[in-house]
Formats: C-alpha cells, sequence, structure tokens
C-alpha cells in the first residue's frame, strides 16, 4: 500500500468539493505538483513546500507547510476550500452541501478600495435613528432607503458600496 501524502489528500479533498475544477498531477516523487484548474485556469497549486492560489484570498495568496502551527490535512483542505467559497466559486461540503461565503466583517481593518484608508469603512445606518449612533461602526444614511442604496461609506473620502467591495481589499504599498 502506497502512502498518501498530506498534499496529496489536499488536492484530492478539494477536487471532490469542487466538481466544476480539474485535478492535474504533475512530476514524480518529492517533485511531484498538484493543480486544481477551472476551464484551464491554474487556481491552486500544491507541492511538498506548500500551495499557491491564483484567485481572490484576504491572505498573501500563499501558504507554506512549515508555517502550519496545528491543523490536519482536512483541516487546511476545508480552510482552502472556504477561500474559494469566499471567491465565488461552488464548492461543497463533505456531506454535499454547498459552503457559503462568509459574511465581511466592517472594521478597523477594511481597507476603502478607493481612498486606501483603513478603519474608516462604516456601516450605513437608514432610517430615523431613536439612539446615538457608535461612530466607530456606523455612519447615518438618511431617512429614506430605497432599493439598491449603499450598505457602507467611506467616511475619509465619501466612496460608499457594498461588503462585497471590500472583501479582498488590501493596503496598497506607495
Amino acid at each position: 500500500m502506497q502512502h498518501q501524502s498530506s498534499e496529496e489528500f489536499i488536492a484530492r479533498f478539494i477536487a471532490q468539493a469542487f466538481p466544476a475544477a480539474n485535478l492535474e498531477i504533475e512530476g514524480n516523487g518529492a517533485l511531484i505538483v498538484y493543480k486544481i484548474t477551472l476551464n484551464e485556469k491554474l487556481l491552486v497549486r500544491l507541492d511538498h513546500i506548500g500551495a499557491v492560489f491564483n484567485f481572490p484570498t484576504r491572505g498573501s495568496g500563499r501558504m507554506s507547510w512549515s508555517g502550519i502551527k496545528e491543523g490536519s490535512p482536512e483541516t487546511v483542505a476545508a480552510h482552502i476550500l472556504q477561500d474559494l467559497a469566499n471567491a465565488g466559486f461552488t464548492v461543497l461540503s463533505p456531506e454535499g452541501k454547498r459552503i457559503q461565503k462568509r459574511p465581511v466583517f466592517i472594521g478597523r481593518y477594511t481597507f476603502c478600495p478607493q481612498c486606501n484608508a483603513h478603519s474608516l469603512v462604516r456601516r450605513i445606518v437608514y432610517g430615523i435613528i431613536s439612539k446615538e449612533l457608535d461612530e466607530e461602526k456606523f455612519v447615518s444614511g438618511g431617512c429614506g432607503i430605497g432599493f439598491n442604496d449603499p450598505e457602507i461609506r467611506c467616511i475619509g473620502c465619501g466612496w460608499e458600496g457594498i461588503p462585497e467591495d471590500v472583501r479582498f481589499t488590501k493596503k496598497i504599498q506607495g
């Protein structure tokens, strides 16, 4: 019986949960590479060093196996599947249910996609407000609410949008 490496387990786990994607295996021995592709576009590359992600994530787009302090290969694969779901891909849990996107947290580490300021994006509250707003989290949007009104606003530059617009925003160096 041949031993299955952690990276092979993770690649096969992801491929099983991502039916629209393809698993490609290249090389052999210590140089084996597992590639998860969709429509011939490389999304995830796994090898003996770690994983590289070619889709939007909140992280760096890389994962080193040596950097993982705890967690089984199944836990690592589940984390990657959640990142794929957050990026809008249809991936399934082991029970066969679609993994949903996690809600976008708006807080002090949220960057404005227009001015690049952090901690200035606030949730917009509409309607008549009966008590004072926590100005660290909320901004008034006025009394009326309409269809497709923005849900968040940067108090620095005035940009408005929805939480999904800032899911993958990161500080732009410069």
